[in-house]
């Protein structure tokens, strides 16, 4: 059986791999989230940002959930493991000093004068995300409808790989296996995701290949697949 501390390597390890993947591959979206987020009816058209950062999905209470989505057996990770990712957060922080980012943000609608305000996770910085290879389970998992959408073009509609809408690359079944799994289980899922990834990977390259852009962010900007509700 694995013990805490090396369920937490294992963990630390998935998130330093999917920060490589978002790094690569799906940062630019993020970049431009409130313009990404327009793509979605009745979503964010016509608001601009007023005050403070937009967090993208990264708002408030996001990176402190611990709950594992659509999973066999327990649907949160095991106290030991949260409470070593909680504890190796403080230090982290402590050591980094304050950020000086308001977590409030305002968003103004100038054709109805509406105005809407906002906060963001408390690990949101003006840099973005200052947790590393400390996420939560959200964070490494969730990827926005405009998102999907672009990468099931991409791979031509190829749902078995990127994972239910709910579990992105079946992330939350990895950190279930992680967290309650044995040594060869988290091997196992390793190994499957790394042909996962590989596979996106590959499709992603092709299809650029195929295209005048040098991301998928910047094709789908000019050619937006539409997102349903």
């Amino acid at each position: 059986m694995l013990t805490d501390v090396e369920r937490f390597s294992s963990y630390r390890r998935l998130c330093r791999r999917m920060n490589v993947f978002f790094t690569r591959y799906l940062a630019v979206y993020c970049r431009h989230c409130q313009e990404v987020m327009a793509r979605i009816p009745d979503e964010l058209a016509g608001w601009r940002l007023a005050a403070g950062v937009y967090p993208g999905c990264c708002h408030r209470g996001a990176g402190d959930l611990f709950r594992l989505e659509g999973v066999s057996g327990p649907a949160v990770l095991p106290p030991g493991l949260v409470a070593r990712i909680q504890a190796a957060r403080r230090l982290r922080l402590a050591a980094a000093g304050q950020d000086g980012c308001s977590p409030v943000y305002r968003l103004v609608n100038p054709a109805t004068g509406q105005s809407l305000e906002g906060e963001h996770c408390r690990y949101f910085g003006r840099f973005g995300c200052r947790l590393g290879d400390l996420k939560g389970p959200l964070c490494l998992d969730f990827i926005c409808p405009p998102i999907r959408a672009d990468l099931l073009a991409v791979t031509g509609g190829r749902e078995e790989l990127l994972g239910p809408e709910h579990d992105f690359l079946w992330l939350y079944r990895a950190m279930a296996v992680i967290g309650y799994g044995s040594a060869a289980a988290v091997a196992a899922e390793f190994a499957a995701l790394e042909r996962r990834l590989a596979a996106l990977a590959a499709a992603g390259a092709a299809f650029l290949g195929g295209v005048e852009a040098d991301s998928l962010f910047h094709h789908f900007r000019r050619v937006p697949v539409p997102v349903a509700r």
